[in-house]
């Protein structure tokens, strides 16, 4: 009854300050090099060909911590400037580079103190995370190994950071379109609360917990947002638009300019976005009702100095059943209306019902800390769902009506969910 196959074994590291070296990460033990104190989750896999499991460690490393990093200056990025990726052959930077797969950065510049840093491209509070310290580079060295398998699908940039010799800072990114469904060690967790019956529109109050977003905060602090979920919207250089929904996956509509009247042959154009093939929904934006070509600097608003991607205040998306579901420039849930004319409002306050009859009413009320985090969820009963939070801003209880004891959840010290 054993397995016929081999048994394969892995050792990867899922969090830390720093990067470190696993001398054989396929190997029952290992070896492993920190290059500084800090608090690190391990995680160890087994695969012998038709199951595979899993375990995580943590282990306290005592030494001098890494100094906080000074902030990258993102006005004066170089894309690429003086990076440079060894195993690709003319990549396209404009609008990213898609990778599933862990890739090497190289540079190529003569360097001292150099920092690589990382950040969410659609993060308004850009929020860098240290990827490793180099120290001083040559030309041609790998400065970095960037892994999109730790992380959500979704548009990031890389940036390189360091002095040359005359002192002077330089800063060099890459922008990268992480996919793919292969993110081992990824831990996500979706529970219901409470439902609201509504005739067209019923309102499901539920939450998400996703480790891979667990450096970014939502609705429940930490990792955790509601289940109906914001997905993050990307405007790249040439106009098109790219939806990342909260289960990874990813739409995205062609900007598609058509003439805005025969008579003025092409000259002014009307913004229009087109579906890729398989995807049956159709993009639509507010913003300049008429486009002209900018030349080097994109298209530009007709009658305006603005660029048409400033100019856009919201999207709407409509899905093949006929619901539209409008978001602002940051991509949060605005409203969703269905095909008989109910709508629901979605506000920091809480959820409202338009029925077909244009009449409004309060149907789920948000109580909000001092963080933005929720706390409290009031039904239409008057029913009060608490949320309790520890002090470092992970969703640490939930407390249901009419059940005595609360939902408790515990965190590894890198912030990965642990059990509840």
């Amino acid at each position: 009854g054993l397995p016929l196959s081999t048994l394969t074994t892995t050792w990867r590291l899922l969090d830390g300050p720093t990067t470190v070296t696993i001398t054989t990460p396929d190997a029952l033990t290992t070896d492993i090099t920190f290059s500084a104190g800090g608090t690190y989750v391990f995680e160890f896999s087994a695969d012998d060909g038709e199951y595979t499991s899993s375990d995580t460690m943590t282990v306290q490393v005592d030494g001098p911590v890494i100094p906080p990093p000074p902030l990258p200056p993102e006005e004066e990025m170089e894309i690429p400037g003086c990076l440079a990726l060894p195993n690709y052959d003319n990549p396209t930077y404009a609008e990213g580079v898609e990778i599933m797969e862990p890739v090497e950065l190289q540079v190529k510049a003569n360097l001292n103190n150099t920092s690589v840093y990382y950040w969410l491209a659609s993060d308004p509070d850009n929020t860098y995370q240290l990827l490793t310290q180099p120290g001083d580079v040559a030309v041609d060295d790998i400065v970095a190994t960037f892994d999109p398998t730790l992380l959500a699908n979704d548009i990031y940039v890389v940036q390189l950071v360091g002095e040359n010799a005359a002192g002077e800072t330089r800063a060099c990114g890459i922008p990268f379109i992480v996919q793919g469904e292969y993110k081992p060690g990824r831990v996500v967790l979706s529970t219901v609360d409470f439902t609201v019956p509504l005739a067209g529109l019923p309102v499901t109050i539920g939450r998400t917990y996703d480790s891979l977003e667990r450096n970014y905060e939502d609705d429940f602090g930490y990792g955790w947002s509601l289940l109906i979920g914001n997905p993050r919207l990307e405007v790249g250089e040439s106009g098109n638009v790219t939806m990342t929904m909260p289960d990874g996956s990813r739409k995205t509509f062609m900007f598609t300019p058509t003439p805005y009247s025969p008579m003025f042959y092409g000259a002014f154009l009307e913004p229009i976005y087109s579906s890729e093939p398989g995807e049956y929904g159709t993009l639509s934006v507010e913003s300049c009702s008429i486009v002209v070509a900018g030349g080097p600097s994109g298209w530009q608003c007709f009658l305006g100095e603005a660029k048409y991607a400033d100019s856009i205040t919201s999207f709407s998306y409509e899905d093949p059943y006929g619901r539209v579901f409008r978001y602002n420039v940051e991509g949060e849930l605005q409203s969703i209306r269905d095909l008989t004319g109910n709508e629901l409002i979605f506000s920091e306050g809480g959820i409202n019902r338009i029925d077909e009859n244009d009449q409004e009413e309060q149907v789920v009320t948000f109580v909000r800390n001092a963080s933005g985090y929720i706390e409290t969820i009031i039904d239409l009963q008057g029913n009060e769902y608490d949320y309790i939070y520890d002090s470092n801003g992970d969703l640490a209880e939930v407390h249901l009506p009419e059940i005595a004891s609360p939902i408790e959840y515990t965190y590894y010290s890198g912030g990965v969910l642990d059990h509840l």
